[in-house]
């Protein structure tokens, strides 16, 4: 539903990443448009309750997927954003980092 609906308009206005939730996992998928730039999804939604053991639609996209417990921390700092993912236990799930 995003990914159709809101895609166009994140491109038009140059989003970069846009987070979501609601299901309870871990999903994110780096997008490059044929123009070269690039959206990158992220569904963070582990932190506690009942998880979702399966992915939300298979858009073939995804770079990583956790289906455990986890949060985030992200660094910003000018112009670079770095994301780090964690399960409950503090190992790092995914990571990755955008620049301008």
């Amino acid at each position: 539903h995003v990914r159709l609906e809101y895609d166009p308009l994140f491109r038009k206005h140059g989003v970069d990443l846009v987070i979501s939730g609601h299901q309870h996992n871990y999903q994110r998928a780096t997008v490059q448009n044929s123009d070269g730039n690039a959206i990158t999804y992220a569904i963070v939604g582990g932190a506690g309750g009942t998880l979702d053991l399966r992915q939300v639609e298979d858009w073939k996209m995804y770079n990583s997927t956790y289906l455990g417990h986890h949060f985030v921390s992200l660094t910003i700092d000018d112009s670079k954003l770095e994301w780090s993912a964690y399960n409950a236990s503090g190992s790092v799930i995914d990571e990755f980092r955008i620049e301008r």
